[in-house]
């Protein structure tokens, strides 16, 4: 139906005009038809009726799919924060960790400098040990020669005919 008096739309709005319309219709209807409208009516007034029932069942189920829905989301949003608390803390460990091997790094390579500084003095005590050991044998050779030298003036001065002419020498007063 289309209105075209403002007066008549405002006065028979929502459900009391639908009620007036109803009263209107049926009104100028014949008495079989009539009945025939108000079973009509009766009907669709059950359907309103089944629709609301309907509709009042879909918000409760949209009520509890909403709050399921929220729930799910308040679990998942937990489960994202103990996500993001171990990732904190895994990145403190990590980053201890590194702290660690940084200690590690400098420790070890203050001992390979020590290591180094070490062997360097190991390599110039093993060349002065080269230098007394060649040193010892020189002079362990010169004295093995004098001690040859020496056994050998013994020796002579073992010899009679040499004693005989080192006293003499001695007697007159020479020099030998």
């Amino acid at each position: 139906f289309f209105f075209s008096s403002r007066r008549r739309h405002t006065r028979c709005s929502g459900v009391s005009w639908a009620r007036r319309c109803v009263q209107e219709t049926a009104s100028s209807l014949s008495p079989q038809d009539a009945d025939d409208f108000r079973q009509v009516v009766l009907h669709l007034n059950e359907l309103r009726e089944y629709v609301v029932s309907e509709s009042q069942k879909l918000q409760v189920i949209e009520d509890a799919q909403q709050s399921a829905f929220q729930a799910r989301i308040d679990a998942l949003q937990a489960e994202i924060n103990a996500w993001r608390a171990r990732i904190e803390q895994n990145t403190l460990e990590l980053t201890n960790t590194r702290d660690q091997i940084r200690e590690a790094e400098n420790f070890w390579a203050k001992r390979r400098h020590d290591i180094v500084r070490l062997t360097d003095e190991l390599d110039i005590e093993n060349e002065i040990f080269a230098e007394l050991r060649a040193i010892h044998e020189e002079t362990e050779l010169e004295l093995r020669r004098e001690i040859d030298v020496v056994r050998e003036v013994v020796s002579i001065f073992k010899d009679a005919e040499f004693s005989e002419y080192i006293r003499g020498v001695l007697n007159r007063g020479e020099e030998l």
